[in-house]
């Protein structure tokens, strides 16, 4: 299990991965996208275990209805 700090940065990079791609696809500039990342301190399952761990590597995706920048 990586440090706090590495979960931090990798759990950012993906969030910036994840917010790249939906730009691109959704033809909208990077900056109309929220990215944040939480590493380990939001976790939906203990890291005790393989698939705990498994678990919470995800991304999230909040879609704010209505919202203009």
């Amino acid at each position: 299990i990586w440090p706090r700090e590495g979960n931090l940065l990798l759990s950012e990079s993906r969030a910036r991965a994840v917010a790249g791609a939906l730009a691109e696809k959704l033809q909208r500039p990077a900056d109309a996208f929220a990215v944040a990342g939480l590493g380990p301190d939001r976790p939906v399952a203990a890291n005790s275990t393989p698939d705990g761990r498994a678990r919470n590597r995800r991304i999230e995706v909040l879609i704010e209805a209505g919202k203009t920048q």
